[in-house]
C-alpha cells in the first residue's frame, strides 16, 4: 500500500491524518463536479504556459518509470514559466498526475500533506 494516496483511504482502509486528509481533498475536488473542472480548464493561464505548444507525454513518466522523476525538457519549461503558481495551484486542486508546475504527484501531495498542517484549525 502506497501510504498517503486516495487509493490507500478508499481501498486499504487506512485512517490516518495524512491518508484522511489526501481523501477529503480528493473529495472536494471531486464534488466540484464536471462543469467545475471545465470552467477550470478554460482559465486564460493555460494559453500563457510555456508548456503550450509542447507535447504533453513530456510531462508524465513512463509506465514504470520512477514517479518522482521529472523529464529534463519539463524542468527547464517549468523553471521559466511565467503562469507556474496557477499551473501548480490546479494540479493540488485537481490531483493531477505527472510534472505539473515542476512538482511531481508525490511532491504535490506533500505540499498539500504540509498546508493542511500548517492551516489553522477552524471551530
Amino acid at each position: 500500500m502506497k501510504h498517503g494516496t486516495v487509493s490507500a483511504y478508499k481501498n486499504h482502509g487506512c485512517r490516518c491524518d495524512e491518508c484522511t486528509f489526501i481523501y477529503a481533498d480528493y473529495e472536494r475536488a471531486r464534488k466540484g463536479g464536471v462543469m467545475g473542472r471545465a470552467l477550470h480548464d478554460a482559465e486564460p493561464w493555460r494559453t500563457q504556459a510555456a508548456c503550450a505548444a509542447y507535447d504533453p507525454a513530456t510531462f508524465y513518466p513512463d509506465a514504470g518509470a520512477d514517479p518522482d522523476t521529472i523529464d529534463p525538457v519539463a524542468a527547464r519549461l517549468c523553471a521559466g514559466c511565467p503562469v507556474a503558481l496557477p499551473c501548480l495551484e490546479h494540479a493540488l486542486t485537481f490531483h493531477e498526475e505527472g510534472t505539473w508546475a515542476g512538482t511531481t504527484a508525490n511532491g504535490r501531495r506533500r505540499l498539500r500533506w504540509a498546508r493542511s498542517q500548517a492551516a489553522p484549525a477552524t471551530p
